[in-house]
């Protein structure tokens, strides 16, 4: 079982913060299974999720979209998809103010499975969508736009029983039309493409995997601006290693995260590679044990370091979501591993601009079986709860270079599709919910809670607008009470009976057309 920390809300009342100190846990989906694979920050401040659900859509798993506010409040949700499988793996916003998304599709296309990549305006209605892909499985696997306006994305074309499953990279214009396709192939063996990053001459760095029948070697090629190869390298030797994610620093060297065998089953990993793929440093990150500590996410902080993200059954029998901050040099600052009684992941982490990281998570802990899962944390990883402190041993060691040879070819069978989409209600659970200085505003003249102390009854009361909702915590950080006052029924005066509340503190968090608000209440 996973040690579990529940923190006291933190209100704290020192005049030199000057953000928001905003954390919190969230569940979202269904009754069926749901995934967050994805999370970006939006220009608003808010976060736009990408994933895969059965709880809602057309049929089997479908892709879904969901945008919420700083404080992981949903704003509105879109599933997308047909009778088959649909997902995104990954989500972007784009300069417009609205989203491209990529992953696969089994319900339009030409096989199995497609690669699927599809724009939305900055409220989730499609702009265009488009397909690539043989006849059996492919997917695609991030995404990014590109410095003309454009779009590339990584993923695999599955080459069937008969041949190997290969590396690809499409370039998109600025309105979804794909200019070229390449596939790589070392050889005979498989290879995969997890993530892209543009560099500054205009071509692209790609990390993966490249599988040879017996272990996986990680694998990075580097393109030019039309995909054409200019180097290739892998890394490991005979120790399985693979690339998850992928980081062109301001010098030119890159930064790549994933998976190393090198001292232990499975490690976590952190790289530095010269501009022309020649390692400068290495690093694995380790548990006790001979446990299994696979990192997924990587992204780069504003003080020169780095934040990666994975699973962890090295600290408990069941894996936890876990949170890894490192310097420039890629020794640990802090971890932290989050979750509950069951197998939790983390995806993708990115720092936000409110202060701390935002983890994209699934979880078997919490929720209705398998659940979307998002973590906000401050800037040393503390969400509020479900939390604690593992300690991750990191060991340096010498990476194994190998320079290859990659079959460079286009890939056909490009379409466009027509998916539809629907507008789903998830359930949005808060798990822990905390506040910092700038949020707790007590003194506003227009809201008011009374009476304070309270007995069986309070009055919530606007002046200036109408409720649009609120929701009422311990000071444990539990969600107890919620109400959403929709169309007809928002007001500027409600009513709350309280009699059923222990005696305590409570804080009542209410938006309002104009503001959200954090308020005190004593209850008697």
């Amino acid at each position: 079982m996973k040690q579990i920390t529940t923190l006291f809300i933190a209100l704290t009342m020192t005049s030199t913060l000057s953000a928001q100190l905003i954390r919190f846990q969230k569940t979202y989906g269904g009754a069926g299974t749901d995934y967050c694979w994805s999370v970006a920050q939006t220009t608003d401040g808010g976060y736009i999720l990408g994933g895969e659900t059965n709880s809602f859509g057309a049929g089997s798993y479908d892709a879904y979209l969901t945008k919420t506010d700083a404080y992981g409040t949903i704003q509105w949700t879109r599933t997308y998809g047909g009778t088959g499988w649909d997902r995104v793996y990954m989500v972007r916003q784009t300069p417009d103010g609205g989203y491209v998304a990529v992953g696969l599709t089994e319900s339009s296309g030409n096989g199995l499975g497609d690669i699927w990549i599809f724009k939305t305006n900055n409220i989730g209605i499609i702009s265009w969508q488009r397909t690539c892909g043989s006849v059996n499985g492919d997917s695609g696997n991030d995404i990014i736009p590109t410095s003309d306006g454009g779009y590339a994305a990584v993923g695999l074309q599955n080459g069937g029983v008969a041949t190997n499953d290969n590396a690809c990279l499409l370039k998109l214009d600025g309105s979804g039309n794909i200019q070229w396709v390449h596939s790589y192939s070392v050889g005979s063996d498989d290879d995969y493409g997890y993530s892209v990053a543009q560099t500054s001459d205009g071509g692209y760095i790609i990390g993966g995997e490249n599988f040879n029948g017996v272990n996986s070697a990680a694998l990075a090629i580097k393109t030019d601006a039309s995909g054409n190869v200019q180097w290739a390298n892998t890394y490991g030797g005979s120790n399985d290693h693979w690339i998850n994610g992928i980081i062109v620093q301001p010098s030119g060297n890159y930064m790549i995260a994933g998976v190393s065998s090198q001292l232990s089953p499975v490690n976590a990993w952190l790289a530095k590679l010269s501009p022309n793929g020649t390692p400068v440093w290495s690093n694995s990150y380790s548990g006790p044990g001979t446990s299994d500590d696979n990192c997924v996410g990587l992204a780069s902080t504003s003080d020169g370091g780095y934040a990666l993200c994975g699973r962890t059954n090295s600290f408990s029998a069941d894996y936890g979501a876990f949170l890894i901050k490192t310097d420039s040099s890629g020794a640990p600052e802090w971890s932290k591993e989050y979750g509950g009684i069951g197998n939790d992941q983390a995806s993708q982490v990115i720092q936000s601009t409110n202060s701390g990281y935002v983890l994209a998570c699934s979880s078997l802990s919490f929720g209705n079986g398998q659940s979307a899962y998002v973590i906000k944390t401050d800037t040393n990883g503390s969400s509020g709860c479900n939390e604690s402190l593992p300690a991750f041993l990191m060991t340096a060691y010498t990476l194994t270079a190998t320079s290859i040879n990659v079959i460079d070819s286009s890939l056909t069978n490009v379409a466009a599709s027509s998916l539809s989409f629907t507008s789903p209600t998830l359930t949005e659970t808060s798990l822990c919910f905390t506040v910092g200085e700038n949020e707790f505003i007590a003194d506003d003249d227009l809201i008011s809670i009374y009476p304070n102390p309270a007995t069986n009854q309070i009055t919530i009361y606007d002046s200036g607008f109408t409720i649009e909702s609120f929701e009422v915590y311990s000071s444990l950080g539990e969600k107890i009470y919620n109400q959403n006052q929709t169309g007809d029924n928002q007001q500027q005066k409600i009513h709350i009976d309280a009699h059923r509340w222990s005696a305590g503190i409570y804080f009542i968090r209410i938006k309002t057309l104009k503001e959200t608000v954090i308020k005190k209440l004593v209850k008697q």
